[in-house]
């Protein structure tokens, strides 16, 4: 995490840091940078992500509603290789990333009663953002119990970016669900 703090630093310290906008177009990074230095090595950022990448998400948790268990679980499954173009990681000095895109299994059980869903970025039809659509990656991120729906909170995001849009679907008792704003 040290790293990524001081890696985003440097990258970003040419652009913050001119008072007068004039000095911003001259400004001439450091020579001794290199691939060793914090600022060069993107190697562990580039790992981090294939290690995410190979990461299967479960779930299994439990919710009282009315004093009725409401058990959830979520598995995550691979879907396809997402190719990332050269726009995206052109910063890590490499031509392209394949990353993994996922949908989410859903198993409901509430009373007697079990339902299956299935969540795929396709379940998300607001976002218009081609990009989002063609290289965002689907990422678990968060669940939570309100006004007795289980929300769960996903992005769609590029990987080895910072683009990327929250998503969250709400799943009532029976397995119907919306998609809510995000918060």
């Amino acid at each position: 995490m040290k790293t990524l703090l001081k890696t985003l630093l440097f990258a970003f310290l040419p652009y913050c840091s001119c008072t007068d906008s004039k000095d911003h177009h001259n400004y001439n990074p450091p020579e001794n940078l290199d691939d060793t230095s914090p600022a060069g090595d993107f190697s562990q950022i580039i790992n981090d992500q294939k290690n995410t990448d190979k990461q299967t998400i479960y779930i299994d948790t439990q919710f009282i509603i009315s004093k009725i268990p409401f058990n959830i679980k979520i598995k995550s499954e691979y879907t396809h290789k997402i190719n990332i173009p050269k726009k995206y990681v052109n910063i890590y000095k490499i031509e392209y990333y394949k990353a993994n895109d996922y949908k989410y299994i859903i198993e409901l059980k509430y009373r007697d009663k079990s339902n299956t869903i299935s969540i795929d970025k396709s379940k998300f039809p607001s976002f218009t953002n081609i990009d989002l659509k063609k290289y965002g990656q689907l990422v678990y991120r968060k669940i939570s119990l309100s006004n007795n729906k289980v929300n769960i909170k996903y992005s769609i995001s590029i990987p080895l970016t910072d683009i990327g849009k929250p998503e969250e679907i709400a799943i009532d008792t029976i397995g119907n669900y919306t998609v809510v704003k995000a918060e």
